[in-house]
């Protein structure tokens, strides 16, 4: 499944809106966490669930490597969170998720979705 560029709760209704039902939906916002934050993002998930209860979509924050990040992300309430920093530390954290009922996904070679084209190329 490709993951599907959003920047907004609007971008997230669109996406889901032009993707046809039963499909799912793997939604990558455009900036790392460090842009709106993790409660911003947990808050669009939320929304999105309830104006679109129907739908199967998962929002995967990123955290890139930074624990101090994937911990906020995870402690606002986001459902799923990307990690790349180190293996032991990814260990400690999906333990974290897990107990929340989030996930945490360690991608530190960039397999699940990679950064090139999202806040890289949106600064140029």
């Amino acid at each position: 499944m490709t993951p599907i560029v959003v920047r907004s709760k609007a971008d997230m209704l669109t996406a889901l809106d032009a993707t046809p039902a039963g499909q799912p939906v793997f939604a990558v916002p455009a900036e790392a966490l460090g842009t709106l934050g993790g409660p911003t993002w947990a808050a669009i998930d939320r929304q999105v669930r309830e104006e679109r209860p129907d739908r199967n979509f998962r929002l995967v924050v990123d955290a890139e490597a930074s624990p101090g990040e994937a911990m906020a992300a995870l402690e606002a309430g986001c459902a799923a969170v990307r990690f790349t920093g180190p293996k032991s530390v990814a260990d400690k954290l999906a333990d974290i998720a897990s107990a929340k009922g989030a996930m945490l996904m360690h991608d530190p070679d960039g397999v699940f979705f990679p950064t090139q084209g999202r806040s890289e190329s949106s600064n140029n």
